[in-house]
């Protein structure tokens, strides 16, 4: 067990950790029961020093209530909440992804992820955020959730080949306690849509553009708006050039390029109407085109971008190659594919107008 752990979390014995960030950290948790039963999960714990922040408390609260109503296979799945008795750390249990983050298989293609295998992440993770996108609370009102960190950090590739959305600390949902203060922008600048980086209000449609630039980066390995400043991006997001994906990707099948196109459209209406849609739209181009199940292509390239700490807990290290080393890490990411906890990515501006060079 990592040394600063405790030993137990309500009914979980904590064994190592997977990352920690500005609100939390995550650790990997065993969970016993009766005739020998035992499963692993990813231990979310609010830090110490956030536990009497009732803001903060309010917001982790929060998230697991909203993640919880997501039952998908590419969602993370929530299995538990709790505060121990003890020492009063407040945790969320979750699934045990293993495998990588998007960003750390973009960094192993750098020009680009193989065209069926990229094709396959995005209609994943399209029909999970479609699933949140249609959660709904106990009594049946839609949540009208909007996930609104749509990144390639928080999209996790498994060993098993899934694609899991995770990560829904700062989403915005109709019935969530806390909301975001006047001036302060919640999400990652590169992966904003138009409306989310004026403060205009969101719906699910935001989420789409935020894919959108997901998709054209890891096909064409070309950053689509960040760049060393947040005026320049914030104008780049506005105003920039938005090229066909077609251009740097030329062998990607017409209609899947129409959808992902569509995606990035500036004005709301024009993009899909659904992330369902993008899925479907996707998986019917590439049965046209006759591409290849992308399966063992993916579990390939997640196998040989995912660190080693995931791949010695998914006992897969026999199955990596001495010549295929896991890409080195960057701040971006955490050491594992459990979704990385942090505190809200906020940039205090009231308008594009107060943002200096």
């Amino acid at each position: 067990m990592d040394a600063g752990l405790p030993p137990r979390v309500g009914p979980y014995e904590t064994l190592e950790l997977l990352a920690e960030g500005g609100m939390a950290r995550v650790v990997v948790a065993r969970q016993a029961g009766l005739a020998g039963f035992e499963r692993k999960v990813a231990l979310k714990l609010i830090l110490p020093e956030l536990a009497a922040d009732e803001r903060y408390v309010t917001m982790f609260l929060d998230e697991a209530r909203m993640a919880s109503r997501v039952q998908h296979p590419n969602v993370v799945s929530v299995l538990d909440v709790g505060r121990d008795e003890t020492t009063g750390i407040l945790y969320m249990a979750l699934d045990l992804v293993l495998g990588a983050t998007l960003s750390q298989v973009r960094r192993r293609y750098p020009a680009g992820v193989p065209v069926h295998a990229a094709l396959e992440i995005v209609a994943q993770a399209a029909d999970g955020l479609d699933a949140a996108h249609c959660a709904t609370a106990a009594d049946g009102t839609p949540l009208a959730l909007v996930h609104r960190d749509v990144c390639p950090q928080n999209l996790l590739i498994g060993f098993d080949g899934f694609v899991r959305v995770s990560d829904f600390g700062i989403a915005r949902a109709a019935q969530r306690d806390t909301r975001t203060e006047t001036g302060k922008f919640k999400g990652k600048l590169g992966y904003c849509s138009p409306e989310h980086v004026l403060a205009y209000p969101l719906d699910h449609r935001s989420d789409i553009f935020a894919l959108g630039i997901v998709a054209f980066e890891m096909l064409t390995g070309v950053r689509l708006f960040s760049s060393s400043t947040p005026s320049t991006t914030l104008q780049k997001i506005l105003h920039g050039d938005i090229p066909s994906v077609a251009e740097l990707r030329p062998e990607l099948p017409a209609d899947a390029v129409a959808v992902l196109d569509a995606a990035l459209c500036r004005e709301v209406e024009g993009r899909p109407a659904r992330a369902a849609e993008i899925a479907s739209r996707i998986r019917t181009a590439c049965g046209r085109a006759g591409f290849e199940s992308p399966g063992p292509t993916l579990r390939d390239l997640v196998l040989h971008a995912a660190s080693e700490q995931a791949v010695r807990l998914a006992g897969l290290s026999a199955l990596r190659t001495p010549s295929a080393p896991p890409p080195p890490m960057g701040d971006d990411d955490p050491p594992t594919s459990v979704e990385r906890p942090s505190r809200d990515t906020i940039v205090d501006f009231a308008s594009p107008a107060d943002i200096e060079e």
